[in-house]
């Protein structure tokens, strides 16, 4: 049996396998049209790592878009852990979406905002959506760099309501009190 922790594409199944993360209709579908009834955003740039999970959530983002009337202005595949991104860069500027759909995991996610902020005036020039980007992250991170971005994620550490203050009480103890707490670790803690 596997305890599957993290965000999933929600395409597959198994009698052996509990799938505890979000799948798209549960984080990335509401987010989108958040985006569109909230922000009036109509053409959205997909960035993703280079596998599976943003691969198969680019196919469910684009039958979404289509069928809510909204445009896929382009997209790109970042391979994983790449910090070369000035290619994709050109590619958002060129199709000049309103929106940046934000799928890169890992280490990549970081210089991507980086770079990103460099190469925009402000943030409400061209926001950023992103779906596996984790707190820790973030602190790596200047405030003004993501200023105006978004975040749609199952789980923030500032939460307030008491199972989530034991998890964080737990957390810390374990792992001292600097630790910070990701969707997946306080899903993987509840499974």
């Amino acid at each position: 049996i596997l305890f599957y922790p993290v965000q999933f594409e929600g395409l597959e199944q198994s009698p052996n396998v509990f799938y505890l993360g979000a799948c798209p209709n549960q984080q990335m579908l509401p987010a989108i049209a958040w985006c569109r009834q909230t922000l009036g955003k109509k053409r959205f740039f997909f960035v993703g790592s280079d596998y599976i999970f943003p691969r198969a959530a680019n196919a469910i983002v684009r039958d979404e878009l289509q069928r809510s009337n909204l445009e896929l202005a382009g997209e790109a595949f970042i391979p994983l852990g790449g910090v070369e991104l000035d290619p994709y860069l050109r590619q958002i500027r060129d199709a000049r979406p309103d929106m940046v759909l934000n799928f890169i995991n890992g280490d990549s996610n970081v210089a991507f905002l980086r770079r990103l902020h460099q190469c925009r005036t402000r943030p409400s020039e061209l926001p950023v959506l992103s779906f596996s980007l984790s707190e820790q992250e973030l602190l790596s991170l200047v405030a003004g760099q993501v200023a105006g971005d978004y975040l749609a994620s199952g789980y923030f550490q500032s939460l307030p309501d008491p199972a989530n203050q034991r998890f964080l009480k737990s957390l810390h103890e374990r792992y001292g009190e600097q630790k910070v707490a990701t969707d997946a670790m306080a899903t993987a803690y509840a499974g």
